[in-house]
């Protein structure tokens, strides 16, 4: 191997490459027939739904749910509302009119 890599160029190259290579595992073959493969669905965008205001709440709720696991942690939320109220630049007494902002 000293002397492929005095000569230099591809030799050397390969002298290295071999040497690094010799050891890695064998990957293991991936199928290749029959393998198969997921349907084509055409992208598209979901019709508009409108939601009663309790069915909108429980699809909120859920997803909430969903975020945190099924374990909602009041701390940890607190503490997330109260952050996110001063990246908004408002103080704790400034949110009781959040709730009623339009967000698009």
């Amino acid at each position: 191997m000293a002397a492929r890599l005095a000569e230099g160029g591809q030799a050397a190259d390969n002298a290295v490459l071999e040497a690094v290579t010799s050891h890695w595992q064998e990957a293991p073959e991936r199928p290749s027939v029959a393998e198969p493969v997921a349907p084509y669905v055409r992208p598209a965008t979901p019709e508009v739904r409108t939601f009663t205001p309790e069915t909108a709440r429980q699809a909120i709720e859920n997803d909430w749910m969903y975020q945190a696991g099924n374990k909602p942690d009041l701390t940890r939320e607190i503490a997330r509302t109260r952050a996110l109220a001063a990246r908004l630049g408002l103080a704790a007494e400034g949110l009781d009119g959040v709730a009623e902002w339009t967000i698009y």
